[in-house]
């Protein structure tokens, strides 16, 4: 959700993912995000925005997030959790 405070946003959001259809329950993938952020709105078109996310797997899975920015996808072997912070400036033209 998000939480609204005169010109400051704060928003937190939390998944899970579990049961893979493996035929074994050892097996399972499974993993849990959550992620965290702030904005600060300069004006109506200018917002600052600082993010973190950290994404944790099980021993078999590999969730990870989407990408790098630079269009390679981030490969995540089982069992590894990733995490990261962005921060930035968001102008509507």
């Amino acid at each position: 959700g998000q939480y609204d405070i005169g010109k400051h946003s704060l928003w937190a959001l939390y998944a899970k993912s579990k049961d893979g259809l493996a035929s074994s329950a050892a097996k399972q993938p499974e993993g849990k995000m959550a992620s965290f952020g702030y904005y600060y709105n300069f004006s109506k078109r200018t917002t600052f925005v600082a993010a973190y996310s950290s994404v944790v797997n099980n021993f078999v899975s590999s969730f990870s997030f989407n990408g790098t920015g630079t269009g390679t996808p981030v490969v995540n072997g089982p069992g590894n959790d990733s995490k990261g912070f962005g921060l930035g400036l968001r102008h509507l033209f």
